[in-house]
């Protein structure tokens, strides 16, 4: 279902992607606060680029992550040759893509002045591989979340913005506002990045279009209402109708309007974890001190499930909109609906559970052989 709201911005990405068809290179940048339709922006110039027939890397920032460098860059290399199997996963990771994870495993950690020559060939090389990987066809390469990426990652995505014009490559960058007054982030966003979008929030009449979407139709008051406690922020938006749905509100009803300045956003992303099962709630908080994307196996032993239980978690989760996923517990990732039901899940954690839960993660990653910098976050 298309974004409310959001022409202006998918024609930019539609642009972008047709300049880069041409042999232009550009970069977007998508800015702005959480639940603010960046992550759907993101989504959707994916599926324009996979019409159209483009190659497409895709990474995304965590939080757990963040000390663990290159590990966005890693993500590009990895997740494009997942789509491959067997032979053709072989020969997928040959030629460029072998050559770009020798190339980090041989790169320079830390941020010490004296590594900046080091620093500097490894930007090159992966420059280099980004102009073979887009020689056979236009590529498009998209990271979210980049406010939670990697400094070295960051890095090279500022590096890139700064040689692509006559590359056949386009780059989607989504983040919040940088919080801090320097660091790679600023850069990227300070730099040349090219054109910057900023998602307004969504008005009167699009979250009554939403209401219509999940075939109500809400009273002009209930918009208004939704509409400021919301900010107009499309995530907060559809979680009021969800809370307004649990407590049997309903949106055509006057007195549904007095109601909703109770639900602030706090109380509304807290509200989809209110009345979850023990095992629910114990798998939320796993994969939240996990990272916002993490593998579903792990999670259940984290959280102590047998695979039944397991797969019960998944789906009472999934159906309350906290978690995206299946059941299989060979699948490669859990996450959530969005960083901010994440934050929730962790602001609602007693320290001392959460700091149990913490411990207990560094140690089942360390037996998984997770990288060392991963255990460390």
């Amino acid at each position: 279902m298309e974004p409310l709201e959001r022409e202006d911005e998918q024609l930019a990405l539609a642009r972008l992607l047709e300049q880069a068809w041409n042999g232009r290179g550009g970069a977007v940048l998508i800015e702005g606060p959480a639940g603010n339709g960046k992550s759907r922006l993101v989504e959707h110039v994916r599926a324009l680029a996979k019409q159209r027939g483009f190659g497409r890397l895709y990474g995304i920032g965590d939080e757990a992550e963040q000390a663990m460098p290159w590990g966005v860059v890693r993500q590009l290399v990895d997740r494009y040759a997942m789509r491959y199997a067997g032979a053709a996963r072989a020969l997928a990771l040959s030629g460029p893509a072998e050559r770009a994870l020798a190339t980090l495993d041989a790169a320079p950690e830390g941020s010490d002045p004296r590594d900046a020559a080091a620093l500097a060939r490894t930007l090159h090389a992966l420059w280099w591989l980004t102009v073979d990987l887009a020689a056979a066809r236009p590529m498009l390469i998209a990271v979210d979340d980049a406010q939670w990426s990697d400094a070295s990652s960051l890095r090279f995505l500022t590096y890139l913005t700064r040689r692509m014009a006559d590359l056949p490559v386009a780059l989607v960058v989504a983040t919040r506002p940088p919080t801090g007054p320097g660091g790679p982030l600023v850069e990227l966003t300070a730099g040349r990045i090219g054109v910057r979008l900023m998602p307004r929030p969504l008005t009167g009449a699009a979250i009554g279009e939403l209401a219509v979407r999940r075939g109500e139709s809400a009273r002009p008051e209930v918009v208004a209402a939704v509409e400021q406690a919301s900010g107009g922020n499309p995530l907060l938006a559809g979680q009021l109708f969800d809370e307004l749905a649990t407590r049997s509100l309903r949106l055509d009803s006057a007195g549904t309007a007095q109601a909703i300045p109770r639900l602030g956003p706090p109380s509304v992303s807290r509200s989809l974890l209110a009345g979850l099962s023990g095992s629910a709630s114990a798998l939320a908080a796993a994969a939240a001190v996990l990272g916002g994307h993490c593998d579903m196996g792990w999670a259940a032993e984290l959280a102590a499930l047998e695979p039944v239980a397991c797969t019960a978690a998944v789906d009472e989760l999934v159906a309350g909109h906290v978690l995206t996923g299946s059941t299989d517990l060979a699948a490669a990732e859990l996450g959530f609906v969005h960083p901010v039901v994440r934050e929730s899940v962790l602001a609602g954690l007693p320290p001392g559970t959460r700091a149990e839960l913490h411990a207990r993660a560094a140690a089942l990653l360390h037996r998984r052989g997770a990288a060392a910098a991963l255990v460390a976050a």
